[in-house]
């Protein structure tokens, strides 16, 4: 069979990955936030081992503690790459261009957007002050420390 749309495939519509639906009970029982349970587990914190079970007929879902287990060490190094961006977002590379005047900082612009293959709109005039020719172009660079 060819591809394209098949009447069927694909997931349910308000299936839940197994992933996304452990993490929800876990909010609704604990209150943690996705972060804070990671940070928990990278820590090496002993993390619940839980059973939950799902009533079809009342729609509730009741969740038991079995017990507590100690993160192995992988688990610990992938719950701390999954939590970095929480707690420590990347650094990227900034350039700062001052005393630039209009006409150069129009042209900037021009030029970055048609390197991004985006097409700019008519440009109003504006007036341009003195100022803007007095200051020398300045480029500040800030790197993340390696």
């Amino acid at each position: 069979m060819a591809g394209g749309k098949r009447e069927g495939a694909g997931r349910p519509v308000g299936a839940v990955s197994k992933m996304a639906k452990e993490a929800r009970l876990r909010a609704q029982e604990t209150g943690e936030l996705p972060h804070e349970i990671l940070l928990s587990i990278a820590r090496g914190n002993p993390q619940p081992v839980k059973k939950a079970s799902y009533d079809v007929d009342s729609g509730e879902i009741t969740v038991e503690i079995t017990g507590y287990q100690i993160p192995s060490l992988e688990e610990r190094k992938d719950a701390a790459k999954a939590g970095a961006p929480y707690f420590a977002p990347k650094i990227s590379t900034v350039e700062v261009i001052t005393g630039v005047s209009d006409d150069e900082l129009d042209h900037i612009i021009a030029l970055a957007a048609t390197e991004a293959g985006i097409s700019l709109g008519p440009v109003g005039e504006g007036q341009e002050s003195e100022a803007t020719h007095a200051a020398p172009r300045q480029r500040v660079r800030l790197r993340a420390a390696a």
